[in-house]
């Protein structure tokens, strides 16, 4: 997955749904090629224009399984044994 592609989309299904509660996708249709292309698991998308900052979650398998979060590039990691930073706006939580 280009991460350049993946946090444009990311960014700009935020910008669509400001103003929203969160919400999840759970079929996907609204996911960039490259996510589509995770073969094995359940995509589930979930949209969280209304966090603070806004950010989307995107589960491949179930809930509570490790996830990817993605933002703006503005998003700040947070640091913990959890936490694996990916690209600036983007990392992942165990």
């Amino acid at each position: 997955m280009d991460p350049v592609e993946l946090q444009r989309w990311a960014t700009n299904m935020l910008a669509h749904h400001a103003g929203e509660y969160s919400f999840d996708d759970s079929y996907d249709q609204n996911a960039p090629a490259g996510l589509k292309k995770v073969k094995g698991f359940d995509l589930i998308i979930r949209v969280r224009p209304d966090a603070e900052p806004p950010e989307i979650w995107v589960f491949c398998g179930s809930k509570g399984g490790p996830f990817l979060v993605v933002g703006p590039p503005t998003l700040i990691t947070p640091t913990n044994q959890n936490i694996i930073p990916w690209k600036p706006g983007m990392y992942f939580v165990r």
